[in-house]
C-alpha cells in the first residue's frame, strides 16, 4: 500500500500538480535551483485556473518550504551580525557566496543596511542564476555586488578571488552534496581563503519529513533524479571545527529541518 500511495502521489505531482506554478518551475528549472528558491521566498501563489492556485498555495505552505523561509531569516541574521562586527572593527566587509544562485538574501541585506563598506562577490556554476541576480541587484539599485561564474571545489580558482573575503557564505549548497569529503574540503578551502580573521556561515539539512516522495517525484537542475543527504548539525559543525573554525554557533527552525551555523577563524 505504501508503494502504491507513493506511486499515485508522484503521478499526481507530475501531471495535475504542474498546474501549480511552483511545482511546474521545479521541473523546468530544478527543485534545488536558485530560481526555485526565489519563488519559495516570495511566497505568493500562482497557477493555471483556480485549482492551480490552490495547489500552489498548498505547495508553498508545505512545512519544508516554511522551514526554508525560516532558514533565510536565520542566515540573514548571522550575516548582518558578521557585517556589524566588521564595522565595529573598522574593517571593510567582503562577502563571498560560493554557490549563490540569485543571492536574494544578500540583495535584501544590502538593501536593508546599506552598501557602505560592504562588497558581495556572488559565484555560481550556473550562469542563469547569475543573470537573475544581476537583474535583481540592479533593480534594487545596488552597485557593490558582483555576479560571476565560479567553482566552489576548485582551489586554484578560489585562490585568485580578489579582494579576499572575510565572510564566506554557503546557503542551500551542502544539502545537495552527497560526498562528505567534498564538504570537508570546502571547509578547508574556506579557512585557507581568509588572510587573517574571517567568518563562515553555512546551512545544513538536518532532517526531512518527505524525503522518499520528494526524491522520487522531483528532479535537480540537471533533470536528474533528486539526491539529498541529511546530516546532524553536530556532524557537519564538527567538520568545520576540524578545518580550524571555532566558536561555532547554530540556529535551527522549530521543525528541526534546517540548521544555520556560524564559525570563526
Amino acid at each position: 500500500m505504501k508503494k502504491i500511495k507513493l506511486f499515485l502521489l508522484t503521478l499526481f505531482i507530475r501531471t495535475i500538480g504542474r498546474l501549480s506554478t511552483g511545482i511546474d518551475m521545479s521541473f523546468k528549472y530544478g527543485f534545488i535551483s536558485g530560481l526555485m528558491l526565489d519563488y519559495i521566498y516570495e511566497n505568493r501563489a500562482h497557477g493555471k485556473f483556480i485549482i492551480g492556485k490552490i495547489l500552489d498555495r498548498l505547495f508553498l505552505n508545505n512545512v519544508g518550504w516554511q522551514a526554508i523561509r525560516k532558514r533565510k531569516e536565520n542566515l540573514k541574521s548571522y550575516i548582518k551580525f558578521a557585517i556589524e562586527q566588521n564595522k565595529k572593527r573598522r574593517i571593510k566587509t567582503v562577502i563571498l557566496d560560493i554557490a549563490s544562485g540569485p543571492a536574494r538574501y544578500l540583495i535584501e541585506i544590502l538593501s536593508e543596511i546599506g552598501e557602505n563598506d560592504v562588497v558581495a562577490i556572488c559565484q555560481d556554476i550556473d550562469e542563469r542564476w547569475l543573470i537573475r541576480g544581476k537583474e535583481l541587484s540592479a533593480k534594487a539599485g545596488l552597485r557593490n555586488m558582483r555576479f560571476e561564474k565560479g567553482d566552489a571545489f576548485n582551489l586554484d580558482f578560489l585562490s585568485k578571488i580578489n579582494p579576499r573575503p572575510n565572510i564566506i557564505v554557503s546557503s542551500g549548497f551542502y544539502d545537495w552534496i552527497t560526498d562528505d569529503e567534498l564538504i570537508k574540503k570546502s571547509f578547508l578551502y574556506s579557512y585557507n581563503m581568509f588572510e587573517d580573521k574571517g567568518v563562515i556561515i553555512f546551512t545544513n539539512q538536518a532532517s526531512h519529513k518527505q524525503m522518499e516522495l520528494v526524491s522520487k517525484a522531483f528532479v535537480d537542475f540537471n533533470k536528474e533524479p533528486l539526491k539529498m543527504k541529511i546530516r546532524a548539525p553536530e556532524i557537519i559543525n564538527g567538520w568545520a571545527k576540524e578545518a580550524g573554525f571555532k566558536n561555532l554557533e547554530t540556529s535551527i527552525d522549530k521543525w528541526g529541518l534546517y540548521s544555520v551555523a556560524k564559525g570563526e577563524k
